[in-house]
């Protein structure tokens, strides 16, 4: 029965018509996957991509051809309505539960249209850190950390709000989608917390510390 309805559900979504005819024109043809791989080498960003999220618009978008694949990883369920819900628990703990509505785009389409989707959203400084998410196939997620942690050296801030003079960021280490020949392989990489900026009262990094600020980019989770 719930077989049933998820596949009831799967027919209300229908394959993506908007994009406009001159972006049509203006795509390049993806570049192929080159035959040999490094053990860190990541996914093709146009090829490999079959599902974007984005919490904001409500919206998943994903390749046709990994549907199933797409919804299942993820752990999505139908709802009455057509749409789909999914629960997530963030590296902190909290708990966070979606309600979306998924939208057929095959690739590369699927590429493009992601960048219309980011390209339309006011870039807000409270926006959800987990509210964007991407999955790749011909994808893993590693083991072990594969971006190393680092210290950037002291720069000089003008015009700061709060009177710092200079500031130091310092990227934690993190684990980003690697490439996996095996196309069944699935791999998400979520919105959250890479590292922290610290500001100071005066130059060269010296002084009181004003304040410190996480900054976000897209990891295996």
């Amino acid at each position: 029965m719930k077989k049933q309805i998820f596949i009831l559900a799967l027919s209300f979504i229908s394959v993506s018509t908007l994009f406009h005819s001159c972006q049509k024109e203006t795509i390049p043809p993806p570049q192929p996957i080159e035959e040999e791989q490094n053990a860190f080498a990541a996914p093709d960003s146009i090829q490999d991509l079959v599902g974007f999220f984005f919490a904001t618009k409500e919206i998943f978008l994903i390749d046709p051809q990994y549907l199933e694949s797409v919804l299942q990883f993820v752990g999505a369920f139908p709802t009455t309505d057509g749409r789909f819900r999914m629960h997530f628990v963030h590296e902190d703990g909290q708990a966070l539960e979606y309600s979306f509505a998924v939208q057929l785009v095959p690739s590369p389409q699927l590429y493009y249209m992601m960048g219309e989707l980011e390209d339309s959203e006011p870039q807000l400084e409270d926006q959800d850190k987990e509210g964007k998410w991407k999955l790749y196939k011909h994808a893993t997620c590693p083991d072990k950390n594969n971006v190393a942690k680092e210290t950037s050296s002291c720069e000089t801030v003008a015009n700061d709000a709060d009177g710092a003079k200079s500031k130091k960021t310092a990227n934690d280490a993190y684990k980003k989608c690697i490439y996996n020949s095996n196309e069944n392989n699935l791999c998400r990489e979520v919105m959250g917390k890479i590292g922290t900026t610290t500001y100071y009262e005066k130059l060269n990094c010296l002084g009181k510390k004003i304040r410190t600020e996480d900054f976000n980019a897209l990891k295996c989770g």
